[in-house]
Formats: C-alpha cells, sequence, structure tokens
C-alpha cells in the first residue's frame, strides 16, 4: 500500500523509494505535531482568557462588595454618632 503512494513519483528510482516512503513519513508526522502544538497553544490561549475573565468577574464583584459594605458601615457609624450625640438641635 505505500509503494502505491509512490508511484506518482516515477522519476524516483526503485532504491530510493524506502527514502521517498520514509521522507513522506516523517513529513505528515511532523505535519501532526505542529498541527497539535498550533491546538495546544489555541487551548491554552482559551484557558487563560477564560481564566483573567473569571479573576476579573470575581475581583469585580468583590469590588463592588467591599464598596457596599465600606459604604454601608460609614453610614452606620454615622447614624451610631447621632444616636449618641441626640437630635440636631436639641
Amino acid at each position: 500500500m505505500l509503494l502505491e503512494q509512490v508511484e506518482p513519483h516515477r522519476f524516483v528510482p526503485a532504491q530510493a523509494r524506502p527514502f521517498v516512503l520514509l521522507g513522506e513519513f516523517i513529513a505528515k508526522q511532523l505535519q501532526l505535531c505542529v498541527q497539535l502544538a498550533i491546538g495546544l497553544v489555541i487551548a491554552l490561549a482559551h484557558l487563560v482568557h477564560g481564566l483573567c475573565f473569571f479573576l476579573a468577574h470575581v475581583g469585580l464583584r468583590w469590588w463592588l462588595c467591599s464598596l457596599s459594605s465600606a459604604a454601608y458601615h460609614r453610614q452606620a457609624g454615622i447614624l451610631f454618632v447621632q444616636l449618641r450625640e441626640g437630635p440636631p438641635g436639641g
């Protein structure tokens, strides 16, 4: 079956056909390795993008909650001071 793949190379001497087959095999394996490497790089890029998006979402949520919490505590502190000092003008 492999010799049939070499048939288009009619100019190749019979002694060189095994080397041509080996070269074609190596080229195909190299092509598959390059495709795999490109696929892994793309998958890694998607993973990093998703992780950054997730961390940004969590960070934004934490930041907004901390702002809300700070505002709540500030408002509660003002209310506490007002209750301790009594009503204004009184």
